[in-house]
């Protein structure tokens, strides 16, 4: 369960290190014993084949005497999150010249790189041509000042990209948007997919603050997406902190087949398709100068509605739908449909009856219709409803059907329309009216 600090002080001839399967305390990563979360690395093998090794990204600490004579290595990177590189550390790693330590190291132990133990010689020797990588005022440049190495000040890296946020979302896209980072080159902006993080944009200029992901599902919640800048230094880039994760679900799709089912005078049932990826629906009519929700069903199921309490004979009442998706206490909405528009119909006829008659004609009578522009007389013969009469003005509430038969039955229906444009809209159809000539 625990290695003691200088348990590998002195093994200098290690070519590899195994941990039993199973072990809850280490583990071993690219050939190199670390603690099982991987914050500190423990012992690197000196005699493991191979002149280059990069540190875990996870790792924080290096313990003492880890890279101990590990004469192979010519170049070794250290992780970015690293806080502390104990006593010793590199202690007799000859073949590495130069090392960048990282700008959020605060603690550098005793000759924890740049020395060697010469054979026959007590003091500790310095290696020739070492140096130093780091950042001003850092404590990479105060070890290096004490130990009288060389030291080279690279540039810091650029500040954490703030304000990542999604600006716009659709159901198959996402645009993210940041602010604008001062000393940066470019970002980059990784999403997590397929059990790891993937570069899906790296910018080249700091002036590109926004990015549309596309080819997402819809209706689809825990997209993973996050950004850091970049600074170019020759051939070579510099990394800033990556932001906070940022989370985005995807709208549903937008409501398809959004129509008129049936419509009265009064009213109007509106319907549509049932949503794939819809929790509900938002149902709005247009009235009082402004959109107001009239129908909000909480199951995709709900695809009918009727609109009560309209006026007869009217036109232009304007509806829209949109679906959302629920994503625990919240609902999130998408595009709305295209707005449609119903004009309601006209009233029935009311009063229609027999006004006089004789053995060849019937005069029929009703009352003006009030939401009417004109009326549809028919009468059934041949085994249809025929047209007679299609007065084009309300005002018309007479007509006399002549060339009858004597002592004879005859069937009459009446139902005003209302023109709206070039169109005509209809009511319903009165009752029956039987009028029967005289002898």
């Amino acid at each position: 369960k625990l290695i003691g600090n200088n348990a590998f002080s002195k093994c200098g001839k290690l070519a590899s290190a195994t941990v039993e399967a199973g072990s809850k305390s280490f583990c071993n990563e690219n050939g190199a014993l670390y603690t099982k979360d991987l914050s500190k690395l423990i012992l690197y093998p000196a005699k493991r084949a191979g002149t280059s090794f990069k540190v875990s990204d996870k790792t924080y600490d290096i313990k003492p005497y880890a890279f101990y004579k590990a004469e192979n290595l010519t170049s070794v990177t250290l992780p970015s999150k690293l806080s502390s590189i104990d006593e010793c550390a590199f202690y007799g790693c000859t073949g590495i010249k130069t090392i960048t330590v990282p700008q959020f190291v605060t603690y550098i132990g005793k000759r924890a790189f740049g020395f060697y133990h010469k054979i026959n010689v007590t003091a500790d020797q310095k290696i020739d041509g070492f140096r130093i990588r780091g950042y001003k005022n850092s404590i990479a440049q105060l070890y290096a000042s004490e130990n009288d190495i060389k030291f080279e000040i690279i540039a810091a890296a650029p500040a954490a990209v703030t304000g990542l946020k999604a600006t716009a979302t659709t159901s198959t896209s996402v645009t993210l948007g940041w602010h604008f980072t001062v000393n940066a080159d470019g970002y980059e902006v990784q999403q997590y997919k397929n059990g790891k993080w993937t570069d899906i944009f790296t910018s080249s200029k700091a002036t590109d603050t926004s990015y549309t992901v596309k080819g997402l599902k819809a209706g689809t919640a825990g997209y993973r997406f996050r950004i850091r800048a970049y600074k170019t230094y020759g051939s070579s880039k510099q990394y800033g902190s990556w932001s906070s994760e940022l989370k985005v679900n995807t709208n549903p799709y937008g409501v398809s087949g959004f129509k008129v089912k049936s419509k009265s005078s009064t009213s109007v049932t509106l319907q549509w398709n049932k949503g794939t990826t819809a929790s509900g629906y938002q149902l709005q009519q247009y009235k009082n100068s402004k959109w107001t929700n009239i129908f909000t069903p909480s199951k995709a199921t709900e695809t009918s509605y009727t609109v009560k309490g309209l006026k007869a004979g009217t036109a232009g009442y304007r509806f829209r739908i949109r679906a959302y998706k629920t994503y625990g206490s919240s609902k999130q909405y998408g595009s709305w449909s295209s707005e449609l528009k119903v004009n309601t119909n006209p009233y029935g006829v009311s009063g229609f009856k027999v006004k006089s008659k004789s053995s060849t004609s019937v005069t029929l009578q009703w009352n003006k219709g009030t939401t009417a522009s004109g009326y549809q007389l028919q009468q059934y013969k041949n085994g249809k409803w025929t047209n007679i009469f299609t007065p084009s003005k309300a005002t018309k509430t007479s007509y006399t059907v002549k060339r009858l038969k004597a002592n004879t039955s005859y069937k009459f229906r009446i139902r005003a329309y209302k023109t709206y444009g070039n169109t005509k809209q209809y009511g319903s159809w009165s009752k029956e009216l039987t009028a029967k000539t005289s002898r």
